[in-house]
């Protein structure tokens, strides 16, 4: 990656890590992950896109490098304005936004309530509209009554994850059959992190009790839909939901 820079930032008492890479005079991009990810996911992606965009990768509250407070606020509206504050840390004004799953409700939310002025255009790949998964419905509901279940779940995780069968069925339930190498040495250790139970959960809560719907005419910046066939958590619907709804095409 191209002069790429670790940065942490307090934001409510919390700090909050993100990183950047690129040219920072070239076009300003925001990159935002999803539920139990981390800024490493776009790892792959990153030495591409740093060629013409300055990149930022952020860790959102509760996920990868960042605090994980089990009193904090995981609203999607909440998270939308950390990722705000992290863009003004930076010196942006207005730049392009790039949402994976929650990172993609987030986004949306981003361009259609908490700064649209400011987002030129966005991807968004696989973003949450409102939840149809009944695999995310049953999770976010059966969380946190039972808490000390998450806590033992996890542990058990945390033993099987460092061998082969154990990073492949964590990944099969969790994200999906087919990953690359590095899963099992990066983006797999930052799922499953002591410390991440209560943001699985309250992230889920989040997530269910968000309906974009209403909000999605609000968006004025071009938006590209991304979603894949056989995605396990996010179905293409939530896709052609964001187009039917956006009042430009």
């Amino acid at each position: 990656m191209i002069n790429s820079q670790l940065h942490t930032l307090r934001v409510d008492g919390n700090t909050l890590s993100y990183m950047t890479c690129g040219d920072p005079a070239a076009p300003p991009l925001v990159l935002i992950h999803g539920w139990l990810g981390a800024r490493a996911d776009w790892r792959l992606l990153l030495p591409e896109l740093s060629r013409t965009h300055y990149c930022l990768t952020v860790d959102l509250l509760g996920h990868g490098d960042s605090d994980k407070p089990r009193g904090g606020d995981y609203g999607i509206p909440a998270q939308a304005h950390r990722v705000l504050a992290i863009a003004d840390a930076a010196g942006l004004t207005q730049f392009a936004l790039c949402g994976h799953s929650m990172g993609g409700m987030i986004g949306l939310t981003l361009a259609a309530a908490v700064a649209p002025e400011r987002i030129i255009r966005m991807a968004n790949l696989s973003g949450v509209v409102n939840v149809q998964s009944l695999v995310l419905k049953s999770t976010a509901w059966l969380a946190p009554r039972a808490e000390f279940l998450v806590d033992w779940g996890f542990a058990l995780a945390r033993k099987i994850a460092p061998f082969k069968w154990g990073a492949r069925i964590l990944g099969s339930q969790l994200f999906y059959r087919h990953h690359p190498p590095e899963f099992r040495t990066i983006n797999l250790p930052y799922a499953i992190q002591p410390g991440i139970e209560v943001p699985f959960y309250k992230a889920l809560e989040a997530i269910l009790v968000m309906d974009l719907t209403p909000l999605l005419p609000n968006i004025a910046c071009p938006v590209l839909t991304i979603f894949g066939k056989q995605d396990r958590l996010v179905p293409p619907g939530q896709g052609k939901l964001v187009d039917a709804r956006l009042s430009h095409h």
